[in-house]
């Protein structure tokens, strides 16, 4: 059997303290707000019950209309600089991984370093590694527009 693919680790500058970044992850409304872009997807819908054990839910619509879906648990949350929970989509539902996120002070506003494991093949990964700096590019420019 083949070892599984390595993790994906990633480090982003964010214009924000590590509450709001964390807030931004969390509450509804603000992923809703800037998770997507037109003429790509855009996340209509989000649950989380945001303590551990507790689970998240979201709807993403893409461009043709299409609905997709991804979930997961929360395990461990430490408001505001931790979240680590695990992600299984419609897209890949055999796969169950996990997203280790650490917040910190950063000169600036914070630095996000985001850490995905467990991923079923190599493809997967790769695809990870090009999503997830779109998703926080998405996330930047939200919050450099948020009042402070």
């Amino acid at each position: 059997m083949d070892a599984p693919p390595p993790a994906l680790d990633l480090s982003f500058a964010l214009p924000a303290p590590p509450d709001a970044v964390f807030a931004a992850w969390t509450e509804a409304d603000q992923v809703t707000a800037w998770w997507g872009e037109s003429g790509v997807y855009r996340t209509t819908a989000w649950t989380a019950d945001v303590r551990v054990g507790g689970a998240w839910h979201a709807h993403f619509n893409d461009v043709s209309g299409d609905v997709s879906n991804a979930e997961g648990r929360y395990l461990e949350v430490e408001r505001p600089g931790r979240l680590v929970w695990t992600w299984r989509s419609s897209w890949e539902p055999q796969v169950e991984s996990t997203l280790d996120m650490s917040i910190a002070v950063a000169p600036g506003g914070s630095m996000l370093v985001l850490r995905q494991s467990g991923f079923a093949s190599a493809g997967s990964r790769d695809d990870s590694a090009e999503v997830w700096p779109q998703v926080v590019d998405w996330l930047r420019d939200y919050l450099a527009a948020q009042p402070r």
